[in-house]
């Protein structure tokens, strides 16, 4: 399957469930950002060090698994047909919690590492572990048994995976970062703004998230990530009864 059909599928599979996905990803961003805006303002001045930031960090590092585990729960649960609810999505999310809050730390210690060290490796560490959070909350292994799958899983697919991460940064990804710059230039104090732009980020990078799986997806069974014509209008009469 080539790489045009596979981000086709993930950027329609986005916009075509993006109200579920913001949903999910909101409330719980949203909240924890308010949070971390007016305590850099109230209580932290310009010349904050990490350890003063720490409390704020703890609580988004602390909140994130509801949020990711959430979206990768929903997607799975679309592709089989028996869409969660949001209410579901978190509750797994919950019961994930500490495998994937491990996993996430050490994909974020191995990549970081890997970038310092030249870059390249660091590239190699985000193609390769690409599969990890899914086998994790999909198959239930431990993080050190998922992150070992996914090094052997995504071996035929590494460019692949890399291709699309590219086509999706400079598509998405880069123009926010440019909407950030400008607007900081722009206005001094972005206040809320700054709270609305990485809720936003939030959002935008599921996008990432939706391709892995679709690649994922291919790898395993060859599904069409329910973006075939008749899933999709039994998905949207389902969501109009359930409205």
């Amino acid at each position: 399957m080539s790489l045009q059909t596979l981000l086709t599928d993930s950027f329609k599979f986005f916009w075509n469930r993006l109200f579920s996905i913001v949903l999910i990803i909101v409330p719980v961003v949203f909240p924890i950002e308010l949070v971390r805006v007016r305590y850099a303002e109230s209580f932290l001045g310009p010349e904050a060090d990490f350890s003063s930031q720490l409390p704020t960090l703890l609580l988004g590092l602390a909140a994130y698994p509801i949020h990711a585990a959430g979206v990768i729960f929903f997607i799975a649960s679309v592709i089989s047909g028996d869409k969660l609810g949001i209410k579901g999505c978190w509750l797994l999310g919950l019961r994930s919690w500490g495998p994937f809050l491990l996993l996430s730390l050490l994909l974020g210690g191995v990549t970081a590492l890997g970038f310092m060290l030249f870059l390249v490796p660091g590239l190699i560490a985000l193609g390769r572990f690409a599969f990890a959070d899914f086998d994790l909350l999909l198959n239930k292994h431990h993080p050190a048994d998922a992150m070992r799958y996914s090094w052997e899983a995504t071996r035929p697919y590494f460019w692949l995976i890399l291709s699309g991460y590219l086509v999706i940064f400079a598509a998405v990804i880069a123009p926010y970062f440019f909407l950030v710059f400008v607007l900081e230039d722009l206005i001094k104090d972005l206040g809320i703004f700054e709270v609305a732009l990485d809720t936003l980020y939030a959002v935008l990078s599921t996008l990432l998230t939706i391709f892995r799986f679709r690649v994922y997806d291919l790898a395993n069974e060859r599904r069409d990530l329910g973006l075939s014509p008749t899933h999709d209008n039994e998905t949207t009469q389902r969501e109009s009864d359930e409205t």
